[in-house]
């Protein structure tokens, strides 16, 4: 976290924090590497040794707390079965993503696990596996939120949600202490 803090404090104003997604689907070999690099004009940028495909994606409501529920982030991304029906030939962006994500329906993505990394542009297309990025986030898509013909919303939970984990997860119970005393 120190080499972050110090390269952040080294690097130019002008520097953009990038957003990129490790979408690993339940039961497949590989996962996806994607970033929403279509503003930029970029195809695809490397980070850590894997290439990172532009795609429409974005994601909101990450917050952190010490009380209450765990929030439940929302990653909004385009459609892609229901662009890649009414594909034609000619258009490679689509194609491309539709190589890179083998789904038939948005159902498919239930379950997949989304690793969610920070970092700056300075920090990509370096080939190195130890570029310096924000602590990465882990969630999982646990529902569709909302769906239109371009884009779909889908519910992030938190991988204690996902396995019903409790904090503190020791059971406390009065007048009695869990521990032996010397």
């Amino acid at each position: 976290m120190t080499d972050l803090i110090e390269t952040v404090q080294d690097t130019e104003i002008n520097d953009s924090l990038v957003e990129l997604f490790e979408v690993a689907p339940p039961g497949a070999a590989s996962s996806y590497y994607l970033f929403n690099g279509l503003d930029d004009g970029v195809d695809k940028i490397e980070f850590r040794q894997n290439d990172y495909f532009a795609i429409p994606i974005q994601i909101d409501g990450i917050e952190m707390t010490a009380t209450g529920a765990a929030p439940r982030p929302t990653l909004t991304v385009a459609n892609i079965p229901s662009l890649t029906k009414s594909l034609d030939s000619n258009e490679e962006l689509l194609n491309d993503i539709k190589e890179v994500l083998n789904f038939d329906s948005n159902d498919d993505f239930i379950g997949t696990k989304v690793i969610y990394h920070r970092t700056l542009k300075s920090n990509t297309d370096n080939n190195s596996a130890t570029s310096p990025a924000f602590p990465k986030q882990i969630y999982y898509i646990d529902r569709i939120a909302s769906e239109t013909n371009l884009v779909v919303a889908f519910e992030l939970a938190s991988p204690f949600d996902i396995e019903n984990t409790v904090l503190p997860h020791r059971v406390v119970i009065g007048k009695y202490c869990p521990w032996q005393y010397q």
